[in-house]
């Protein structure tokens, strides 16, 4: 839960009010499996270069390549930051005035770049496999191994079309706080649709931090979601998160931590005289962590 305090680690410009925010930490093992990760990475990267293209191994060298950036994008998407650094930065809406907009990076696209670099790898292995052009091939057996390189052809494919299922289900969260309300708009670029809701101030009765369980390629995640209550019964554009009697913004598509977002709204929704504050064209410094300067 977000907490106002008159002070705080995360201290804004001057002239802003103090939001008080507690980062949620998660330990020391997942810093120990980016670690690893990176090794692997690095391991890769110097198998490409010292096997592969020093020795004319242009295959093998393309194969390890794409797993060395496999690896390395890996530890990107699992870091908790990448999630939470997006763009911060004002926004003059025609409708509803000045405001600042919190969006996220781009992760499918690291997602994607990653699924990418798996395919080539197992394609090189494939092609290694068949051209017989290096005698230490990608592959975990020996060149005769014509399973493990028929294996590899599937996955390869199977690879680019988890890329093209993935995109069909990718949902880019744009949240827009203004003096009078919040704006949610959830895009789906490859399904061209574009889904827009406008949240008062005045109809707003909740906000609250729920935790919700996600199938992922590995298993199961947490995806924190906050739930914006409405005394207005709205039409659910997804189920997966929305209720007919609140809107959610997804935790890991916010741009900034989930417990910012949520101290910020919790501490607007309570102090109707400091909402103004968001039409200020430095609003964005209220937001910004130390040493990280606004997007424009």
């Amino acid at each position: 839960m977000g907490v106002v305090t008159p002070g705080g680690p995360n201290r804004p410009a001057a002239d802003f009010p103090d939001i008080g925010w507690q980062r949620q930490t998660h330990g020391c093992l997942p810093a120990l499996v980016n670690v690893v990760v990176g090794v692997l990475a690095a391991g890769a990267l110097l198998y490409a270069i010292l096997i592969g293209f020093a020795r004319g191994h242009l295959i093998t060298g393309l194969g390890a390549l794409g797993l060395a950036a496999t690896l390395g994008l890996t530890v990107l998407l699992r870091s908790e930051k990448h999630g939470e650094s997006g763009a911060i930065r004002p926004r003059i809406d025609p409708e509803y005035g000045a405001g600042v907009v919190f969006s996220a990076r781009r992760g499918f696209a690291v997602l994607a770049l990653c699924l990418a670099g798996t395919a080539v790898f197992f394609s090189a292995a494939w092609l290694d496999s068949l051209l017989g052009v290096h005698d230490d091939g990608l592959l975990p057996a020996s060149k005769d191994n014509s399973g493990g390189a028929t294996l590899a052809a599937v996955l390869a494919v199977l690879m680019l079309g988890c890329i093209v299922v993935l995109g069909s289900f990718y949902i880019r969260q744009t949240v827009e706080l203004y003096p009078t309300g919040i704006r949610r708009i959830m895009v789906r670029p490859f399904l061209r649709r574009h889904d827009e809701h406008f949240l008062a101030w005045d109809d707003i009765s909740s906000i609250d931090l729920t935790v919700i369980e996600q199938p992922t390629y590995g298993g199961t995640s947490q995806q924190r979601l906050i739930q914006i209550g409405t005394g207005t019964p709205r039409l659910v554009q997804y189920p997966k998160f929305d209720r007919p009697d609140s809107v959610a913004l997804i935790g890991s598509l916010l741009g900034c931590p989930a417990e910012q977002m949520l101290a910020t709204l919790q501490y607007l929704k309570a102090h109707l005289e400091h909402r103004a504050l968001l039409a200020r064209q430095d609003a964005t410094t209220w937001f910004t962590r130390p040493g990280v300067e606004p997007t424009s």
